[in-house]
């Protein structure tokens, strides 16, 4: 058998962030669930109805190829269990969780002062639900805290609305685009609290980079937040927009709760969601594809 042979019986491996989400969610803003009614002239609604089916015809395409993409692997591994609830949702397939990991010694607690202070992490995308947190701030008992957001990607109309939003509601807001890693730690450090609402968020890093710097976390109970945030050790879990003006609140009037859900975020953090746990995590179900010599069950089970 030729070395080449060899290396292309090597079973293969897929690490699959989430799959594109207008392929499967049934969102009204989709082209199949709901389209627009056309409206104007005859000429104006048929161009329309044209536009819509050229957008649906791709987009059925891409969603062919992204199955056929996925299918090829011989192990798909994914990063929460929510994750996994959407693979099998989008592609039929049992994926497996394998979670990621936070550098510890680039997220450290500091032990610096805490401000009266509400930072989240995220792009300046609607996705990450800025103006969530702005109002949530803005429903907070006076002298209300101050809010800085940290992100390094943006939609311009969305960041110059977001900010006049802030400026009606009277909320201090401090866009932080682009700052170094040095500066996210210090924000980190010196805040009182992340504020963390984005829609279905398949993982979501900046809970568990808070954590690391000691700082609790006020998150929507969505996504894979539900497996990094234990509710009421590392932070508090809500249900609603409604309710996060009084989990915020919470926090910032008991420093001493504060002190407690940090630390335990701190500890947790080192013991589960290190980089060195995560490599073990990620050698290990290579090792074990490997060793297997043979397709997982799953992939046995897929269509020809």
């Amino acid at each position: 058998m030729s070395s080449l042979a060899k290396y292309l019986q090597i079973p293969s491996s897929l690490y699959l962030h989430e799959p594109y989400r207008p392929l499967y969610e049934a969102l009204p803003r989709l082209p199949w669930p709901a389209l627009d009614r056309a409206t104007g002239s005859r000429l104006a609604a048929a161009r329309r109805r044209l536009q819509d089916a050229i957008q649906v015809h791709g987009l059925r395409i891409q969603a062919r190829e992204e199955l056929a993409g996925v299918r090829a692997y011989d192990q798909v591994l994914v990063n929460s269990y929510f994750s996994r609830e959407s693979v099998l949702r989008s592609y039929g397939i049992d994926a497996t969780v394998c979670y990621l990991g936070v550098d510890i010694d680039r997220y450290q607690d500091k032990g610096l002062s805490c401000k009266r202070l509400v930072v989240g992490v995220g792009a300046f995308i609607p996705e990450k639900r800025v103006e969530v947190i702005i109002e949530a701030v803005a429903r907070l008992k006076t002298p209300r805290p101050e809010l800085a957001w940290i992100g390094n990607a943006e939609d311009p109309s969305y960041l110059r609305g977001i900010v006049e939003l802030a400026r009606r509601r009277e909320v201090t807001f401090t866009p932080l685009r682009n700052i170094s890693h040095e500066q996210v730690v210090q924000v980190l450090n010196e805040a009182a609290v992340l504020a963390y609402a984005p829609r279905l968020e398949p993982f979501g890093y900046p809970p568990l980079e808070a954590g690391a710097c000691g700082l609790p976390v006020v998150a929507q109970a969505e996504g894979g937040v539900r497996e990094t945030v234990v509710d009421g050790e590392t932070g508090l879990l809500v249900e609603s927009d409604r309710e996060l003006p009084f989990a915020l609140q919470q926090i910032l009037d008991d420093p001493e709760l504060a002190r407690r859900l940090g630390a335990a975020a701190r500890r947790r953090v080192q013991s589960v969601w290190s980089l060195p746990a995560a490599t073990d995590r990620l050698e290990s179900q290579l090792m074990q594809l490997v060793k297997a010599g043979s397709k997982p069950p799953n992939v046995q089970a897929r269509p020809a």
